[in-house]
């Protein structure tokens, strides 16, 4: 698989600098040495503030590296006279951040005052500052003194949120010039992108490429098509390979017990058929014995490699992993929502779901939140309309279709374990309370040593595939997609689409990730 990875470079720096020439050597020479301990494409992201902030996104892009711009607040805001009081400067800095790659604002002002009011416009450059941190993999910082507290929303503050996180750090001081690093690798790699990639892409069928829109939005299709051609080729055969050992060991024990009536005959009024058990009843019983053997043996192999092997969290990661890029490709038309659905994944996926981010983000052919190519009322409801068909009414079939199979195996299940636990109690009060002939009573004891360990084997494939409480959720799932299809479909604003959306696919993903956390711990999850 081509999964191409990328690394992510935060900025958060002094806007007031003595030696910006310097400073800017400085973080020209710090973004020279990174690819050397990647294996992947850069990415930067900072704001736009003037000083440390531009001269961070203008030697990156110098560099050829994207650049992602955060605004704290929307930028007819944001670049205004007072942080920029120099009209050719206020103009750079503008036409810099519109010629981002990807720009994103962190916060919308409700009332005109709030735009004055500096503990809003301290918490906004905090957000900011933050979100560059909490998506990049390295942080660079231009600050004088680190151990300082700091103003609330500087770069002081900035850096000690960075280093609650550990990433690699990188610190310039803006007077001596001096870099230190922390928490520095020899190499930077992501176990569970490295090994995604060994896996070979998926192939999409014309339909489908035809309902994608664009050429990165396709490579992100079939590298997710490999994820879930891992996950499915994985997931069932596991949960089935442990009913199979639950089912091998039940036969075992019904196999014994057929070896006992063959080894102890029942003196049968019929001569010849005395004369078949006692002529044919060694070698059917050794024959039936190494059946029992091998049985038990293939059951218990099989229990040491789910201990040992544990394949069960490697069909786990497949599952999530094809789901993030589900939910991605899903948000590929809709700005704002896709970065907001990944937040609260399990620390292990963060850097694959951010690298599926990027090619979204990167891509040039994607209509950004703020153009003319999502203008009017009229672009948001096809938006939305694209998106209850494509999305979730896929996803409201497969869950009734789910629902249906789990409440028919329910049943089927609650069924014969009930049915199996009336033939043993049957067998077992003949026997007790019975006068069956010796003939009866062989074939009685044998029907209750097996209906009795029948019904717990159903009652077993019942929790293994916990089909009742599948059946609640599937439900519960189908309930809530329909009541958000009726939500959607009323929507005519960009950000009143984009905050349901992320709230659909959040519930997806939330339930994907209860069954991850449940697999990696529970072999029949």
């Amino acid at each position: 698989m081509d999964l191409i990875d990328h690394w992510v470079v935060g900025f958060s720096g002094k806007r007031q600098l003595s030696n910006p020439e310097g400073v800017r050597l400085a973080l020209r020479a710090v973004l020279q040495e990174l690819p050397e301990i990647v294996n992947g494409e850069l990415v930067a992201i900072s704001s736009a503030a003037t000083g440390g902030d531009l001269l961070f996104a203008t030697e990156a892009t110098a560099l050829g590296m994207p650049w992602i711009c955060v605004l704290p607040f929307p930028e007819e805001a944001f670049f205004n006279e007072h942080d920029f009081p120099y009209q050719t400067e206020r103009k750079a800095a503008r036409e810099t951040a519109r010629a981002a790659a990807d720009c994103e604002v962190v916060r919308s002002p409700q009332t005109l005052d709030e735009l004055t009011d500096s503990t809003w416009r301290r918490a906004a450059f905090a957000e900011a500052g933050f979100k560059c941190v909490d998506e990049a993999d390295i942080v660079v910082t231009v600050l004088h003194d680190a151990a300082g507290g700091g103003k609330q929303g500087g770069s002081a503050e900035v850096l000690a949120y960075a280093r609650t996180a550990k990433p690699p750090l990188i610190i310039i001081d803006p007077e001596t010039l001096e870099i230190r690093r922390e928490n520095w690798p020899a190499r930077l790699h992501d176990r569970l992108t490295d090994w995604l990639r060994r896996l070979p892409s998926g192939s999409l069928t014309a339909g489908e490429r035809d309902r994608l829109p664009t050429p990165a939005a396709i490579k992100v299709a079939e590298w997710r098509s490999g994820f879930a051609r891992a996950a499915r080729h994985h997931v069932p055969g596991i949960r089935w390979g442990t009913s199979a050992v639950v089912i091998l060991h039940a036969l075992a024990t019904i196999i014994t017990a057929s070896v006992f009536l063959l080894l102890h005959p029942v003196n049968f009024d019929s001569p010849n058929l005395g004369r078949l058990q006692s002529v044919g009843g060694s070698l059917i019983a050794w024959g039936l014995e190494v059946s029992a053997f091998i049985f038990v043996l293939i059951g218990f192999c099989f229990l040491v490699w789910l201990l040992w092997k544990r394949p069960q969290i490697n069909a786990a990661n497949y599952r999530l992993a094809a789901e993030v890029g589900r939910s991605i490709i899903a948000t590929w038309l809709i700005p704002g929502a896709a970065s907001e659905i990944i937040r609260g994944l399990p620390h292990g996926f963060t850097h694959l779901a951010r690298t599926l981010l990027l090619h979204q983000r990167l891509d040039p052919d994607r209509p950004r939140k703020g153009t003319d190519e999502i203008a009017g009322e009229g672009d948001v409801e096809k938006l939305a309309a694209a998106y209850v068909d494509q999305r979730i009414n896929p996803q409201i079939k497969y869950y009734s279709e789910k629902y249906r199979v789990s409440a028919r195996r329910a049943r089927a299940l609650e069924i014969g374990s009930i049915f199996f636990s009336s033939v043993a109690v049957v067998s077992a009060g003949f026997l007790a309370f019975g006068h069956a002939v010796e003939s009866q009573r062989a074939l009685l004891g044998f029907a209750k040593l097996a209906a009795a360990t029948a019904a717990p084997v159903v009652v077993s494939m019942l929790v293994i595939h916990e089909v009742k409480r599948r059946e609640a959720r599937y439900h519960e799932m189908r309930r809530m997609l329909e009541q958000y299809v009726e939500r959607i479909n009323q929507v005519r604003s960009l950000s009143a689409l984009e905050d349901l959306v992320t709230d659909v696919e959040r519930m997806l993903l939330s339930e994907c990730y209860e069954w991850w956390v449940l697999a990696k711990a529970n072999v029949a999850a």
